[in-house]
């Protein structure tokens, strides 16, 4: 802690020693060192505060700058309060509104934000703390502390979530959250302080990321100066606070009065270890059922993990969307064409979408493994494998100094890779042995139909970051200065500098190590390459690997049909049946004009009527009755398989069955009374 201190102390004289001396940024949309300013009692230029309140008003995302507001009228109480009160007056308030079409209160980050925000205004500016305050904030550390965050090794969104905790915790006047706040910093910062290497580079397999540019440029970013104040580690150890990578919580770590020593006595050089976060959503529902008496606060916080158009919870995504009506917001505008539809169709719709959409759910087991420089983590146990992968999630990567080492599975090869659409077509199913990694990709059925361009699997492949670079027996292997790694490639197909491989079915493979764990680089240069996947590929996919004294394997990993899939061959046979029923119905109607006195139709069809409009009268019938079996059989089997499901099912078909049986006694009752009519003709003739 005495280290840390000296560190914050040594900050402040850097951004102290800029401001007198003129070489902090003058110009108007500088912020970075507002809480620096305010925390040294220097007046911050009228022109970057109102550019920041200006910025604050005009944005969608409004907590990302207002947090810095709050902080600096925590930090110096009096000088900026006018502006700050001014600035929250003119947006839409601090939670949940109906009609908001600005807003965004609900991921995990924001939610943070804003209720710390919510604090300090009330602390500091009398303004009322929104409904449901407490009661949601002690849920939400209480979550936090016991299973860790659901943007889980975020370098986007954990530097703003530290931001919104430090505000919360250094200025919370009630001693249960300011407790609460302390420990969920804590259990945030260890998370950091595991994933960052000894060259100081917090990069690994990620719950959210935004932006691809924050894996390939790992040596200048937003987490630069965090790491810098709480580990002294990276390129700069005490970079200038007006860099262009200080990040949003730079300022809050170097001002705030949190003891971090006992994380960082926990720190160690080396790392191999599981670790698990996120919970079931089964597991969330009843904590937040005990623990927030307001139902429409435990679907917004349940947003928080990824709850959105996934199977378990789309019910509750459009019934909640609904009641605020956020239709216009410009997080759902997605789904506005579509609001007709309903929760209860919704939830129809995204059983049979979630291979196109994979609405995240935030929790994983990811497997690491770190030593010096070098660092190999990923997700296991087939997290969301074969399927299109969840929005801005990475589930895989090696570390070899500053360069990040990753496979993408897209269609999109531009040149620069830091600007492709970095929405992947399907996850690999990885499996990780201490510093040895396996990934197979076999994407659903539903990805092969509908999305086979964007099959090909690429290989960010940093060559300008390593000091070593070589390509023997189908493994790419480098080094930067003593950290080594390496990729097993499924091809050679050089597109634009990057591997890129197009097979439906492929196997990578990955090793990393130190000069420390490996010796020299020939040695592990040597030891990789005299190994290589034992593959086995037919209706399923299998793979070993047996290098560097561990064994990998994933046995029998068989293709998923996918929903959608099973969506089409369902509403082909409805198609073909209903065909199928309208010729033979036809067939039928024919052969009973003929039919001689006397004898009885069949069962199951029945007796059609020699009226063409009533024939179709009939078949319509079919297209009436089979959807509806269509639609039970689709809830039951490819729903949630609940007993309620189950039972819907077998109404279903007992409808269509008891519906057919009138149907049929009509018809033959009908075709009696058309007999005896005719005999009665016959006789009087």
């Amino acid at each position: 802690q005495a280290e840390f201190k000296a560190r914050q102390q040594s900050i402040l004289d850097i951004a102290t020693k800029e401001y007198n001396d003129g070489t902090r940024p003058k110009k108007p949309e500088f912020h970075d060192d507002f809480a620096l300013l305010a925390k040294a009692n220097l007046t911050i230029p009228a022109d970057q505060i109102e550019y920041l309140v200006k910025k604050t008003i005009a944005s969608t995302k409004a907590d990302f700058y207002l947090l810095k507001l709050t902080r600096i009228m925590a930090l110096s109480p009096g000088q900026y309060d006018e502006e700050v009160k001014f600035t929250f007056n003119s947006l839409n308030g601090a939670w949940m509104s109906k009609g908001d079409e600005k807003g965004v209160f609900w991921s995990e980050n924001h939610i943070i934000m804003w209720h710390s925000c919510s604090m300090i205004l009330f602390k500091v500016g009398g303004i009322p703390l929104p409904e449901g305050w407490r009661e949601r904030i002690i849920f939400y550390l209480k979550d936090k502390i016991d299973i860790g965050f659901y943007e889980f090794f975020s370098p986007t969104y954990y530097p703003y979530s530290l931001a919104g905790l430090l505000n919360l915790h250094d200025f919370a006047i009630d001693p249960e959250i300011k407790e609460l706040a302390r420990k969920a910093t804590l259990r945030l910062l260890k998370d950091f302080v595991l994933m960052t290497t000894e060259d100081g580079i917090f990069r690994s397999a990620t719950g959210r990321l935004t932006n691809i540019e924050l894996f390939t440029n790992t040596t200048k970013n937003e987490q630069q100066g965090q790491i810098s104040a709480l580990l002294g580690l990276g390129s700069a150890a005490l970079p200038s606070v007006s860099s262009d990578f200080s990040g949003p919580s730079f300022g809050f770590l170097a001002t705030s009065d949190i003891d971090v020593g006992e994380i960082l006595a926990e720190r160690t050089y080396s790392v191999n270890k599981i670790v698990n976060i996120g919970r079931s959503i089964k597991e969330f529902r009843q904590n937040a059922t005990a623990a927030l008496t307001n139902k429409r606060d435990r679907v917004t916080m349940a947003w928080s993990m990824g709850q959105y158009f996934h199977p378990d919870t789309a019910y509750e995504l459009f019934d909640n969307i609904d009641h605020y009506d956020l239709w216009e917001n410009k997080e759902f505008g997605f789904f506005s064409p579509i609001q007709w539809i309903g929760p209860r169709i919704a939830r129809i719709v995204s059983i049979y979408t979630e291979n196109f959409f994979s609405a995240s759910i935030l929790n994983g087991e990811i497997a690491i493994w770190r030593n010096g420089g070098a660092m190999l983590t990923s997700l296991q146990n087939g997290y969301f494998r074969g399927m299109r992968s969840p929005a801005q999630q990475q589930p895989f990567l090696a570390l070899a100094g500053p360069a990040s080492v990753f496979t993408l599975a897209s269609g999109d090869f531009n040149p620069t890779f830091s600007k492709r659409k970095y929405v992947q077509s399907q996850f690999p199913h990885i499996k990780q042995n201490s510093n040895v990694a396996l990934l197979l990709y076999n994407p659903t059925r539903d990805i092969i139909v509908f999305l086979k361009s964007s099959l090909p699997v690429s290989l960010y492949w940093p060559s300008d970051l390593f000091s070593e670079d070589i390509m023997t027996n189908n493994w790419k292997i480098a080094r930067h200065e003593q950290s080594y790694v390496a990729m097993w490639v499924p091809c050679l197909d050089d597109k634009d500098g990057y591997i890129v491989c197009t097979g439906e079915k492929q196997v990578w493979a990955s090793v990393v190590g130190t000069n420390e764990t490996h010796g020299s680089f020939d040695n592990f240069t040597q030891i990789v390459s005299n190994s290589a996947p034992v593959i086995s590929s037919g209706k399923c996919l299998m793979a070993t690997l047996a290098v560097d004294g561990q064994e990998v394997s994933i046995d029998k990993w068989c293709r998923d049909f996918g929903a959608g899939n099973k969506a089409l061959t369902v509403a082909i046979s409805y198609v073909v049946v209903t065909l199928v029923a309208a010729i033979l119905l036809y067939l039928r109607h024919r052969r009973t004009n003929n039919m001689p006195l006397g004898e009885e139709p069949g069962f199951f069809f029945g007796v059609m009527p020699r009226s063409v409009i009533r024939f179709m009268l009939g078949v319509l019938f079919y297209f009436v009755t089979f959807p509806i079996l269509v639609f039970a059989f689709a809830v039951g089997f490819y729903g949630d398989g609940s007993p309620a499901a189950i039972a819907i099912s077998i109404i279903g078909v007992v409808t269509i069955i008891v519906l057919h049986a009138i149907f049929v006694w009509y018809s033959r009752k009908k075709h009696k009374e058309r007999q005896r009519s005719t005999k009665e003709k016959i006789v009087s003739e």
